[in-house]
């Protein structure tokens, strides 16, 4: 339990309230490092708090910031259907009378009824969108205070990963980011690598090979499609994998033999951030590899069922949540498209405490069967890495007119009783004789953010 001391008091202040640039209505500049640095510091006081003790952090939070959302015209609409005053709140399981809201639904209200703009301008940020790999991107203003704190995250990340490797003397890391692009600015010593270059072998060894092997590369930041697409393009050069310390992924799903096939590519450790674009970071994973920890006073996650009832801890579920960080656009009890679970973790020895989160992968990705059913493509995904796990580098499936295309990057030639093998135990899963055929390619259709997503909906001929 942490003891009452004035730098406890301190650093619940900082993640409560503003950003001091923000207050200052300064962002930029000398005092947006600060914050930066100061974000980090109570990240670190409050990384062996466990939840139960953050009640009173998390409670403020979430009144101050659905005080804010009541600015934006469409959540005072739904505050007053639902005859909910922010000001009132007395608990986190108030927001339980608020209805749980689906990115599709969010997709048709207009960008300027969603956002609080009536916030300084500085204060707003730029306008972003999201990915489009579920087939329902949306456009949100992306918050200044969202990115202070989001490189700080980062920070204190770095920091961990610095003391528990071979490099604790040293200052500070380097980070190799690969082909995040919104993330370029996040980390001071950040070298970037467009992942297109990947696929030109003139710049793979012109522009993607000498920054990966003539800098001083610590940390590899990248989404799964992009460090597979890497590992592809350097088996098939011939070049030997480069040494760091470790591996942060984001973004996208692994699956257990997916992490085990980078962990021993790279020979080092695998971290992730679970968080979407619209809501910034929500959780980090545990450097044992042991689920998610929460992270604390960035938002509320629960989880619910189906029916949208709220789920107790070690249920399974859709994961809802309300980012308590983007004044600008509020997302409240969104539903983020994925499952999982959410466990108390006590005191987990890798010395952070509370709620963590075992992601089980994204519902939103789904076929349609033949009866109408809809089947989750993450499941196909699981099975088929399981079944080839040493035989195939990447995969993408594609639904076409009733059709199921399986699309493999492989180092392996596949004989026609391995492909037959694997479109039975694809029917055998769904239950269903939908027809299956099997595509070998070179690379995978990947989306302008740099995702891969595994299921591309398709309409027309397969070319």
């Amino acid at each position: 339990m942490m003891k009452l001391n004035p730098l406890n008091t301190i650093a619940r202040f900082l993640l409560t309230e503003d950003p001091l640039c923000l207050q200052l209505n300064r962002p930029g500049g000398e005092v947006e490092k600060i914050d930066v640095w100061l974000q980090r510091w109570a990240f670190k006081r409050y990384e062996a708090v466990h939840h139960d003790n953050l009640d009173l952090l998390m409670v403020r939070k979430m009144k101050r910031f659905l005080i804010k959302a009541a600015g934006a015209p469409f959540w005072k609409s739904i505050f007053e259907q639902a005859s909910f005053d922010p000001s009132r709140l007395s608990c986190l399981r108030d927001i339980e009378r608020l209805p749980v809201i689906s990115r599709k639904e969010l997709r048709k209200i207009d960008l300027a009824q969603r956002s609080n703009l009536n916030l300084p301008r500085k204060s707003l940020g730029g306008v972003v969108g999201t990915s489009g790999t579920t087939g329902n991107p949306i456009g949100l203003y992306i918050g200044k205070k969202t990115a202070i704190r989001s490189r700080a995250l980062l920070a204190w990340t770095m920091d961990n990963i610095r003391l528990r490797s071979d490099f604790k003397k040293t200052p500070s890391l380097s980070l190799l980011n690969l082909d995040v692009g919104t993330h370029r600015s996040l980390y001071g010593n950040t070298f970037f690598v467009d992942g297109r270059w990947l696929e030109n072998m003139e710049k793979r060894h012109t522009k993607a090979y000498p920054i990966l092997f003539g800098k001083k590369i610590d940390v590899l930041y990248a989404y799964p499609s992009s460090l597979k697409r890497l590992m592809y393009w350097m088996e098939k050069d011939g070049i030997r994998p480069v040494s760091v310390q470790a591996v942060i992924y984001l973004a996208e799903h692994l699956n257990e033999t997916e992490k085990t096939a980078i962990k021993n590519f790279f020979r080092c450790p695998l971290y992730s951030f679970y968080g979407t674009k619209e809501c910034s970071f929500i959780a980090l994973e545990c450097d044992r590899n042991e689920g998610f920890h929460v992270l604390k006073g960035w938002g509320y996650v629960e989880i619910i069922s189906s029916e949208g009832a709220c789920l107790p801890l070690g249920s399974q579920g859709r994961i809802v949540y309300t980012n308590f960080e983007n004044d600008a656009t509020p997302f409240i009890r969104y539903d983020t498209g994925d499952t999982g679970m959410l466990f108390d973790g006590g005191f987990c020895p890798c010395g952070i405490a509370g709620l963590k989160l075992v992601v089980e992968g994204r519902n939103a990705e789904t076929i349609l069967l033949p009866n109408g059913a809809e089947f989750p493509i993450i499941k196909l995904h699981g099975e088929v890495s399981r079944i080839f796990h040493d035989k195939i580098l990447q995969l993408q499936f594609q639904e076409l007119n009733h059709e199921i295309c399986i699309h493999i990057v492989t180092g392996h030639v596949f004989t026609e009783n391995e492909i037959k093998k694997m479109i039975s135990a694809c029917q055998e899963l769904i239950g269903a004789k939908l027809p299956f055929t099997v595509f070998f390619k070179e690379k995978l259709e990947v989306l302008p953010s740099g995702k891969t997503p595994l299921l591309i909906k398709t309409r027309g001929n397969f070319s």
